[in-house]
């Protein structure tokens, strides 16, 4: 008895003995969610089948129960209804009139009302609309059956059982085959692989041996993974005791030199494979948490940088100059800061030491630096005001499209906008009130872009351009919009303080190459024609005369 408790005890906790455990309570819950599945699929399909045999009983007498009801035939109603009444699936049928009172029923409910909404025998109730043999649009009243559901149970838990006995037993075969495959594929394979482990001593020359069915299997896997470890052990073993002491000292004075550095530094196969890295790498590329080797699996050019390309290209160049390429370099950003880091890439070349070459790199954060530098460029080329455009950056994307235009042969316009009435709310409100309706108007100017190679400007006080790639100042659309810029720039400006300004616009239009064929003879087109609008009364727009007018 002793004997066999302890036998038990010993498989009950052998991986074969709890893979059964499992086995046997997944199969166990298999087979309950089976049966209830079956249980309520069987009962809604015995009610299903009671409703279409009460649906076809009913089609089959409902114009003769309308005739008996036309004709007030009692006893015609009661014969047809007791015929339907005689199937087992019918608990009770009666007729009423329109008015909701009985006019005959089945004997066997003695005219009993509808059961209550929302039961189950509501569901198994079943109503057919009388109406005229010789109008059909006059309602007589309705023809009412009442499902068994003692009936619909009984042949639901018939079906129910024989599918339950059919389920319980095609899981127990299946979970007995895959017992049955787990015990001879895995459990005792692993077992004699254990046995015969526990007596090899380290640094032994036995080694363990496999079935020939298993030899290219998990356990063969298994198998020649450890008698590569064991081979390892017995020709490592003296050597690495004797130099243990030294590897251990140099590995910890390196990898303190190596943890803490401010820079990041990582080595990549040349197919851009990380291989190692330092914690600082991961804090760098805002990875804090992974480790290298969850990198390994990655490109790790591609996964880092921005610019993947870019660094492949200083790879490249790293390996055929011989020498160390640097540059500024975006990083993937996984919020909306842009991280930027300064990049030194070297190429260790292939040798009778190192099977292949290594790429070797440093990174320092240069994140700060570069958001200085991008804040500078963007005042030196915005208005601090609106935050359009300034007289620089306007001439210097002017230039852009009309070089693009020349290469091309496509047109660009200028709209040249001087507010009407500014000088007047400067005057009046003051000039904090004139600094709102600038910003305003600007903002109102933005709204108005085609697209984002339309640009907006300030280029003085209250002077005002729109940049229109593509499109001559002739065209309907740009007119258009001329015509929506006068519009929604006369419309009131509420400010701060609770009043309200208003001010108008004159707007002059010129075109490349129609109006002229370089930067300031487009100014002064669009100029000469914005002065013809206030010349003329103001709050309008013009385009400027072509070069053949001229």
């Amino acid at each position: 008895m002793r004997k066999a408790l302890l036998r038990f005890q010993s498989y009950h906790r052998s991986l074969h003995g709890k893979f059964t455990l499992i086995l046997i309570g997944v199969a166990t819950l298999l087979a309950l969610l089976a049966s209830l599945v079956v249980v309520r699929l069987t009962f809604v399909k015995a009610r299903e089948s009671s409703t279409t045999t009460l649906e076809s009983m009913l089609s089959a007498i409902e114009k003769s129960v309308a005739v008996g009801v036309y004709a007030e035939d009692q006893v015609l109603l009661l014969e047809l209804i007791k015929g339907v009444a005689r199937d087992p699936n019918v608990a009770r049928v009666w007729v009423e009139d329109t008015a909701g009172k009985v006019l005959a029923a089945s004997p066997l409910d003695g005219g009993s009302p509808a059961p209550p909404p929302g039961s189950v025998e509501a569901s198994l109730l079943v109503t057919r609309r009388l109406v005229s043999p010789f109008d059909g649009a006059e309602e007589l009243g309705h023809l009412l059956a009442q499902g068994s559901l003692p009936q619909v149970i009984q042949e639901a838990n018939l079906l129910a059982r024989w599918l339950g006995i059919a389920q319980a037993t095609l899981i127990t075969i299946l979970a007995l085959l895959l017992n049955h495959v787990v015990l001879l594929m895995l459990s005792k394979p692993m077992m004699r692989l254990s046995q015969q482990l526990s007596t090899i001593a380290p640094g032994s020359s036995q080694r363990l041996s496999v079935n020939r069915r298993h030899r290219n299997d998990e356990v063969g896997t298994v198998v020649i993974a450890v008698n590569g470890l064991l081979t390892a052990t017995e020709t490592a073993l003296q050597a690495e005791r004797q130099l243990r002491a030294e590897i251990a000292a140099m590995e910890a004075q390196y990898r303190q030199i190596f943890n803490h550095t401010s820079a990041g530094i990582f080595v990549l196969t040349p197919g851009g494979r990380l291989i190692n890295s330092n914690p600082t790498v991961l804090r760098l590329i805002d990875a804090e948490g992974a480790s290298p080797a969850d990198l390994a699996s990655k490109d790790f050019v591609d996964a880092v940088f921005a610019d993947p390309e870019q660094v492949r290209r200083m790879i490249a160049d790293a390996s055929t100059q011989g020498q160390t390429m640097a540059a500024d370099l975006a990083l993937r950003s996984k919020g909306s800061e842009q991280r930027w880091v300064h990049c030194l890439i070297s190429v260790q070349q292939a040798s009778a030491d190192m099977a292949e070459g290594m790429v070797e790199g440093v990174i320092y954060d240069v994140t700060q630096r570069k958001s200085e530098e991008t804040a500078a460029s963007h005042q030196a080329l915005h208005d601090g005001l609106t935050g359009l455009k300034n007289r620089v950056g306007v001439i210097a994307a002017l230039d852009q499209m009309l070089q693009q235009a020349q290469a091309s042969g496509h047109a660009v316009t200028l709209l040249f906008l001087d507010l009407d009435g500014f000088k007047k709310v400067n005057d009046e409100l003051g000039h904090e009130a004139g600094d709102a309706v600038i910003v305003e108007c600007a903002k109102r100017m933005r709204g108005v872009l085609r697209r984002s190679s339309d640009i907006a400007g300030r280029v003085g006080g209250d002077e005002l351009v729109l940049l229109l790639d593509r499109v001559d100042a002739e065209a309907p659309m740009v007119q258009a919009l001329a015509q929506n810029l006068l519009r929604i720039i006369s419309e009131p400006i509420a400010l701060r303080d609770g009043r309200t300004a208003q001010v108008g616009a004159s707007i002059g239009l010129a075109s490349y190459p129609r109006h002229a064929l370089h930067r300031a003879a487009l100014f002064n087109a669009a100029d000469a024609a914005m002065y013809e609008v206030k010349r003329h009364g103001k709050n309008a727009w013009r385009v400027a005369e072509s070069l053949s007018q001229a």
